[in-house]
């Protein structure tokens, strides 16, 4: 949803540029309605719609718990790699609790452990 904003504010503001620089170029008016295209422009360009509307993530404790699922993946993988397999079984058992953990924090809105 951000990143669509940041393209609509981008396109956006260039299209009023366009439009107004060769259509009303000698109006006051417009030349202030293309400063504010330019600068939609630039705002889409660098992300500030990203700023405008905030992340709005609601199930705080699943995404935490899947985050450090994805840490697990990596030790695993890591583990495997270097052929230290009893670190590796570590990291499988920790992962499977890890799923538990994703099971549980499933649905729940709002609350960090």
């Amino acid at each position: 949803m951000r990143s669509r904003l940041d393209r609509l504010m981008a396109v956006g503001g260039l299209v009023l540029v366009l439009i107004l620089t060769f259509v009303l170029a000698s109006d006051p008016i417009a030349l202030a309605a293309m400063l504010l295209g330019i600068v939609m422009a630039f705002g889409g360009l660098y992300g500030l719609g990203s700023r405008i509307q905030p992340d709005r993530r609601v199930y705080l404790q699943l995404r935490a718990e899947v985050d450090r699922f994805i840490n697990l993946v990596r030790k695993l993988n890591a583990h495997v790699v270097a052929g230290d397999g009893e670190a590796a079984s570590e990291a499988k058992a920790a992962m499977h609790e890890s799923v538990e953990q994703i099971a549980q924090a499933a649905g729940v809105v709002g609350v960090m452990k």
